[in-house]
């Protein structure tokens, strides 16, 4: 189950990235987007593939478990 192990990982990258956009102050906000604005931009782009392409994999589709990280994550991110 290496797919849903990928499919996993970039769930939890994302929504511990959506986690970290809590309230800020404007120098922190400065200073982290000067940091980490490339390579969070980056990341997440690969982690919506990843979660793309395994989505679509005919394998995790009969999967019980894949039924309730999609439910459970898809909730999540739509809010």
């Amino acid at each position: 189950m290496a797919t849903m192990d990928k499919l996993m990982k970039a769930f939890e990258s994302l929504k511990s990235f959506q986690q970290q956009q809590g309230p800020q102050t404007a120098e922190e906000l400065v200073q982290k987007q000067k940091k980490e604005l490339a390579t969070t931009k980056k990341d997440r782009v690969t982690h919506c593939l990843t979660i793309c392409e395994n989505i679509i994999a005919q394998s995790l589709r009969t999967s019980p478990e894949f039924q309730k990280l999609l439910a459970s994550h898809g909730d999540k991110f739509s809010q």
